[in-house]
């Protein structure tokens, strides 16, 4: 195998590896206008990426059915987060949630912040003001 075959090899293979590490891994605020309301209700839904099926999030959201339910509908890929009681501790228990399904980052409202990032600005009284 000459120099040329080589080279155009090694393209083509870190071509497949950026295209797969470029692949979407965060979840996504449904609606950022009613995210608000959403949270001093404390009801959140979250939009998962098409790699995360039925049952991840089954075997995720087992381990903090003290905290909040997931129902989770495989379709729309859309995470509907119901606290059971809306307090920070909770909220927080929320972020280990994105984190065992390997999510380590949300999209908010066009940006995205890792999880930690989002519930400080986001999700924690003391920093929304309520």
């Amino acid at each position: 195998m000459n120099i040329k075959n080589l080279l155009c090899l090694l393209t083509i293979c870190l071509s497949f590896a950026f295209t797969s590490v470029a692949q979407e891994n965060y979840a996504t605020a449904k609606s950022a206008d009613m995210f608000v309301t959403a949270n001093s209700q404390g009801i959140f839904e979250f939009i998962l990426p098409e790699k995360i099926t039925k049952d991840d999030v089954a075997v995720s959201s087992e381990f903090y059915t003290m905290y909040f339910k997931v129902e989770f509908n495989e379709n729309s890929h859309l995470a509907k987060i119901t606290m059971l009681e809306n307090e920070d501790k909770a909220k927080h228990v929320m972020v280990r949630f994105f984190v065992s399904l390997g999510l380590r980052e949300i999209m908010y409202s066009g940006s995205v912040y890792p999880v930690e990032d989002f519930y400080k600005k986001f999700l924690r009284t003391e920093e929304t003001g309520k």
